[in-house]
């Protein structure tokens, strides 16, 4: 027997068990469930052939009216959509979601039920489909949040026991799934087309806002409606600056952007990208762009204009980020609490109903409200509508699975859904533009509102028009939904329309914005680039690495000592020795800080990121191995100097690469003159608006002389780069205060810094370790123990170049200010 064959027989048991398991459950439920169908109907529905079906909702929650107990709403409803019936709602039936019916769902902004219940046009539909065809249809409702994570489940475990679990016949999936699903195999081609999925619906999101807030109690053309330019984002942030106040005394509420976690981070970011002139993913390639110049224009835009000055000096915002979903943030927008917010087509059908109310418009039937004089203001007179910059163009397909029995039914029930004229019709007149009907049922919507020659519902129509043709899709791409939307990249994206709203009041928007930019960037591109995602396991490792590195560095020198008897020939290898290691040195630790994805003074065009990285890591081995030949930085030399060297070489590493060689050539000898040139380094230990990013106070007599400069120096670079990192507060948006301070009474130079404390165990493997095999072993511990206790590269570089060259390194890791100090550096440079 093939292995083909095996598959067909394992397939044909495993639909027999998943009806078993179905008409188990049935009968079940039936024992406490009043079908409200009929016992006929019951007992026919079980000789029928049976479907189950996902959908995402596609109307409107129903709020709860008060009227009846919701538990009693459920009863009545199952009497007609409950267990036997021709459908059968699973929400309300099946155990595990009929549980959680009435508890508060972020994504709806209410309970399961409201949204439920708000179904009626498409349960309907189901019905005549059902009816028609003589088939038991089996439907559930799932919130856009969770169906691919489920769908997912049941594809790859199939269930039989309960229908909650049920995997689908059809399923209603996000146009960016398909090709995921398509590649694990689990997706039936359509019978006609031959294609993996039916497109469902479309979506595209526009720019509503207020011309009058509500509540204006005027007639139309008393007051020149507000209008926004949304040409671009600028002129969408001068639309917005112009209206400052309204009637001269009350604020104007900002525009919504939303940042709930949920997927609209990131259909809500990619546009920014897209505006800025920026690919996002270009196709054919597995790396995404969020830190160029045109990636990052827009979002940086916004993040300086959170917050302006009006003439009199006063602030106002102009757009506030609530950490809420869109749901939540549509129910404040209503309201009036925020003049704008960016929304799928849908939205306006919602909006629209709620402006017909006269309480809202401030029209003239409103109790104890005199009509004005004149025309009476309508819905468009209040309700505006606009194109974005640039959108994406996403929406939704049908697929139907492998599992699936009833290949025809199935396919048949997914083109009903698609192609039904009376049903589409209806999604039309929702605003969910139906993906095959013709114009995507614009008109439609249109004429549901009865008001089609209005300027307003024209403004409208050329809007969602316009919208399309501009919008972007996103690229055919299979690790799309996996990777891109996965729940570590949603949360990157979080954090970075977080640091777009804090806004730009300490100057500081641009530098936090386009690192939390990289730190997102790095987070995709190492799910989806292999080269990349070898780069950040290599980063983990890189302790693993320079350990080796170090422990091999440190054997040849042991080895070549006892080899070599005559001393001439013994100092001779230590100085090629040490020559070397400036290549190894420099290059290691530009390896480390390459993952931080600072402007790389390599980038071209024509060559890849990837080697953008190898050639900063080359070139500063190469300055490194240059200097280590440099004569005079073997020689005893002042330590001030080595010490604002190793400044501006660890500024160079972890903030600006290309640094040190642009002072070489500057020929400015005094690196602190240099750095306070360059805006690098600033006065006063706390910062104030817009001033330079960092703060050294060095003290230090310029008599004292250190011996081996060049180790010195790079011991010292380790250690401040460590401290800068440390250094950065995201509460206060600055790096504070680092300290080098020299005691010659003891012959110690330490750096200090505040920032977290350093782990007792690591403090511990430093301070009590007096060889270099009992430190070998401690932090052989270390790096197999939890990330909190592990060392850095700088770090161990550091201890080994102290203990090795001088008299060690202790550290006094306290809870906020951590000392790390190198001992006896004026000694006579030989070696221990």
């Amino acid at each position: 027997m093939s292995l083909k064959d095996t598959h067909r027989i394992t397939d044909i048991l495993a639909i027999i068990v998943s009806l078993i398991g179905a008409v188990a459950f049935v009968a079940a439920d039936e024992l406490e469930l009043s079908t409200g169908c009929g016992t006929e109907s019951a007992k026919t529905a079980q000789f029928l052939p049976t479907l189950t079906l996902w959908l995402m909702p596609a109307e409107p929650a129903v709020p709860d009216s008060g009227a009846d107990h919701p538990r009693k709403e459920v009863e009545r409803f199952n009497q007609e959509f409950g267990v036997g019936c021709p459908v059968t709602i699973l929400n309300t039936t099946a155990r595990p979601l009929k549980d959680s019916l009435f508890a508060w769902h972020s994504e709806f902004a209410g309970p399961s039920w409201a949204m439920v219940k708000g179904q009626a046009h498409t349960i309907a539909a189901l019905r005549r489909f059902a009816l028609e065809h003589q088939v038991h249809l089996n439907v559930r409702f799932v919130p856009w949040g969770q169906a691919f994570g489920e769908l997912q489940t049941v594809t790859r475990q199939p269930k039989a026991s309960g229908s909650a679990v049920l995997a689908p016949d059809v399923a209603q999936v996000g146009s960016s799934w398909v090709a995921y699903f398509a590649e694990q195999g689990v997706l039936q081609p359509d019978t006609v087309t031959e294609e993996p999925s039916i497109p469902y619906m479309s979506d595209i999101r526009l720019l509503f806002y207020w011309k009058r807030l509500p509540g204006t109690r005027m007639t139309a053309g008393a007051v020149k409606p507000f209008r926004i330019d949304s040409t671009s984002w600028e002129s969408i942030i001068d639309s917005l600056a112009t209206r400052v106040l309204e009637d001269g005394s009350h604020p104007i509420p900002p525009m919504a952007m939303p940042i709930g976690l949920t997927l609209n981070l990131l259909h809500d970011y990619v546009p920014l990208v897209y505006a800025g002139g920026s690919p996002f993913l270009a196709e054919g390639t597995t790396r995404t762009d969020l830190t160029s110049d045109n990636a990052i224009e827009i979002p940086t835009l916004l993040a300086q204009n959170v917050v302006r000055k009006d003439k009199k000096g006063g602030l106002y915002t102009l757009f506030a980020f609530p950490e809420m979903t869109h749901e939540e943030a549509t129910h404040h927008f209503v309201e009036g609490n925020y003049l704008a917010i960016i929304e799928p087509v849908a939205f306006i059908k919602r909006w629209h109903a709620r402006l017909r109310d006269p309480v809202v418009t401030g029209g003239c039937s409103a109790k104890n409200m005199p009509c004005p004089r004149g025309s009476p203001l309508t819905a468009w007179d209040y309700a505006g509508v606009a194109t974005l910059p640039i959108t994406v163009k996403g929406g939704s397909h049908l697929i139907v699975l492998q599992q699936s029995s009833r290949r025809h039914l199935a396919f048949a029930l997914a083109r009903f859904l698609a192609t039904d004229d009376k049903y589409t019709k209806v999604l039309a007149e929702l605003g969910q533009l139906p993906a095959q009907r013709r114009e995507l049922g614009i008109d439609d919507l249109l004429a549901s509102f009865g008001e089609g020659s209005t300027e307003g519902a024209q403004e409208f129509s050329v809007a969602v028009r316009s919208a399309l043709a501009q919008s972007r899709e996103y690229p055919a791409f299979e690790d799309w939904s996996t990777e891109i939307e996965s729940g570590e990249v949603i949360e990157s994206l979080q954090r970075l329309w977080r640091r777009i709203g804090e806004g730009n009041e300490d100057g500081l928007a641009v530098t936090r914005v386009a690192a939390t930019a990289s730190e997102a960037e790095r987070t995709i591109n190492q799910r989806i680039d292999w080269i990349m995602w070898v780069c950040g396991k290599a980063k983990s490792h890189w302790p693993w690495v320079a350990a080796g590195l170090l422990a091999l560095l440190t054997g040849i020198v042991v080895v070549a000592m006892r080899e070599v008897g005559n001393q001439k020939e013994k100092a001779k290898i230590l100085e090629q020795l040490f020559k070397v290691r400036g290549f190894s040195s420099a290059g290691l630790l530009t390896a480390t800080t390459i993952h931080k994805n600072l402007p790389n003074p390599y980038k071209h065009t024509d060559a890849t990121p990837n080697q953008w990285d190898k050639a900063l890591i080359i070139a500063s081995g190469l300055q490194g191995w240059r200097r280590g030949h440099d004569r005079r930085l073997w020689e005893p030399g002042e330590l001030a100097s080595i010490i604002w060297r190793a400044i501006l070489l660890a500024i160079d590493m972890v903030y600006e690469p290309g640094l040190y060689k642009e002072w070489e050539k500057s020929k400015k000898y005094d690196a602190r003159l240099f750095l306070t040139n360059k805006k690098l380094i600033r006065d006063t230990a706390h910062p104030l608006s817009a001033s330079p990013p960092f703060h050294f106070q060095v003290q230090c007599p310029g008599s004292v002389k250190a011996s081996l400069p060049f180790m010195l120096e790079q011991s010292l670079m380790c250690l401040i780069q460590n401290a800068i990192q440390a250094a950065w507060s995201d509460e206060h948006s600055c790096f504070f205060s680092i300290t080098v301070t020299y005691d010659s009474s003891a012959d110690k130079l330490s750096i200090s810094n505040v920032g977290p404390a350093v782990s007792p165990k690591l403090c511990a493997a430093v301070n009590e370790s007096k060889t270099m095999d009992t430190f070998e072993e401690k932090i052989d511990e270390l790096l197999r123990g939890p990330g909190t206790d592990r060392p850095g590269i700088g770090l161990v570089e550091a201890y080994c170049i102290s203990t090795q060259c001088y008299g060690g390194l202790t550290i006094d890791g306290g809870e906020r200010q951590v000392s790390i100090s190198i001992l006896n550096i004026r000694n006579d440079g030989q070696t221990q």
